[in-house]
């Protein structure tokens, strides 16, 4: 595994960070408790920082949030197909400090993107939760202990 991987993983640009908030705008974000609605509706919902007239609906929504980069994760996790888990799981701690941020947040989405508990009914491979994984997932053999994903 590349040794900068929690970087590349971690440095994607912040999504709408060229939002502005409008002139007097920061002051309507400043008003207290009690001038908040009492009610609100089930349909659209509305934020105490944005005007009443704004409907938010999915890509209007102005917040800004952040995304990472998890193509480089995928590849790695690819590349590792068919070894033992044991193996990939230490390589990815080797360059993944688990007592910093970004190597926690790179262990934990390594760990989430490979599934450790399963078994196979019927050439199924079936989680615990009795999820049944689809194609391009990444499962631990409960036999073999490799690592796998379902084509």
């Amino acid at each position: 595994m590349r040794s900068d991987m929690k970087y590349i993983v971690l440095d994607e640009p912040r999504q709408n960070h060229d939002y502005r908030v409008n002139k007097g705008e920061k002051r309507k974000q400043q008003r207290g408790l009690e001038n908040l609605p009492l009610r609100e509706s089930m349909k659209t919902r509305w934020h105490f920082h944005h005007r009443k007239s704004t409907r938010i609906v999915g890509r209007d929504d102005h917040r800004k949030d952040f995304s990472d980069h998890l193509g480089p994760l995928l590849g790695f996790l690819r590349s590792r197909c068919g070894r033992p888990w044991d193996e990939v799981h230490s390589e990815i701690r080797k360059h993944a400090d688990y007592h910093s941020v970004l190597g926690f947040h790179l262990v934990y989405h390594f760990l989430k993107l490979v599934k450790r508990q399963v078994f196979i009914r019927d050439g199924l491979v079936i989680t615990a939760k009795q999820d049944i994984l689809c194609s391009g997932q990444f499962y631990v053999h409960p036999e073999t202990g490799l690592l796998c994903c379902i084509v």
